[in-house]
């Protein structure tokens, strides 16, 4: 039996999950995700042994980054605005940011 999740990130994690790998007995699970979850982005309620998408799916099989597919020609370059600075004007009530812009590649 081969269970295959998309997103698994969202969906495979406390009693779903645990229901899932009790009832089947011979079986690969692939999960695919765009937003993996690894310990410094896991929650600490639930089930300690199903925090991070490696607890639940195991070594990581393949990676495909944003930066592969910009350099593949599937996903068009993009730049991230990152604001820096922001200031009130009290007199006017205006606001006046300025943002530092770098391009992804």
């Amino acid at each position: 039996m081969v269970l295959i999740f998309d997103e698994c990130h969202r969906s495979q994690f406390g009693e779903m999950h645990t229901a899932i790998t009790k009832h089947f007995k011979n079986y690969h699970l692939f999960g695919f995700t765009g937003t993996p979850i690894f310990a410094v982005n896991a929650k600490t309620g639930g089930s300690p042994d199903l925090r991070t998408t490696g607890q639940a799916f195991g070594d990581c099989l393949h990676s495909y980054t944003v930066v592969d597919a910009i350099r593949d020609g599937n996903v068009l370059p993009f730049r991230i605005a990152t604001w820096t600075r922001c200031a009130v004007r009290k007199a006017s009530g205006t606001n006046r940011c300025t943002a530092s812009t770098r391009p992804r590649r």
